[in-house]
């Protein structure tokens, strides 16, 4: 999770990613500006995307933003499966920080 300074408005995380008009069922990936994901996408809302992972590898991720009392954050969040689910978050994890660092400041 990324916060916001106080009062700065929520990026929108779908876009920036390229997943904004994707629809549950259908096969999609990221932009190539942002970390790579590729699967088939589980869930959609206005601010938010869930997809089941066949890259970097299996699991299940989520985009999305959250706001309250004048605070956002960009929410980047899942779980990698198998044997190397946790050598790939370690390896992937700082690419997304910097991912959302930069929608951060815009």
């Amino acid at each position: 999770m990324h916060e916001l300074p106080q009062g700065v408005p929520a990026p929108d995380v779908l876009a920036a990613a390229g997943l904004s008009e994707v629809r549950p069922g259908q096969e999609a990936e990221t932009i190539a500006t942002a970390p790579r994901l590729r699967g088939t996408v589980e869930a959609v809302s206005a601010k938010a995307v869930a997809l089941r992972t066949t890259e970097p590898v299996g699991g299940i991720f989520e985009l999305t933003t959250m706001e309250w009392g004048g605070t956002a954050a960009i929410v980047v969040g899942g779980h990698l499966y198998g044997p190397d689910g946790a050598t790939v978050r370690d390896r992937e994890q700082p690419a997304w920080e910097a991912w959302a660092a930069k929608l951060a400041a815009g």
